[in-house]
């Protein structure tokens, strides 16, 4: 299967998922994709890494948005890289040290973001 196609399956798998807001078997969801049970597990895996979707005991649930849920700015996400980066940095040169708190500062600006 082309790539495309797989993309447009994924798509229809997920506005399937989207009608069936209290779930819809993987079974069921297979026949009306005309796919195999294995290749809706893909599926779902994939848009599970999306946040789109998950799944449990056969049983194949869209995801509902999270309020808890916030976007990551931009500005966090380069700041975390160029620490982690200045981390790299300083595990390379041997300096573990300094390494180790900066692991540990990088550590606590993650919760910030929430």
């Amino acid at each position: 299967m082309s790539h495309v196609k797989r993309m447009e399956k994924e798509d229809k798998c997920d506005k399937l998922l989207r009608q069936f807001p209290n779930g819809i078997r993987i079974s069921i969801l297979a026949q009306k994709l005309e796919v195999t049970r294995s290749t809706v597990y893909d599926y779902l895996n994939s848009l599970e890494l999306k946040g789109k979707a998950h799944y449990e005991k056969g049983i194949a649930y869209p995801k509902k948005p999270s309020i808890e849920e916030k976007p990551v700015s931009e500005f966090f996400i380069n700041q975390f890289w160029r620490n982690l980066d200045n981390v790299r940095h300083l595990c390379a040169s041997g300096d573990l040290t300094k390494a180790f708190y900066g692991l540990r500062s990088l550590a606590k600006t993650w919760p910030e973001m929430y």
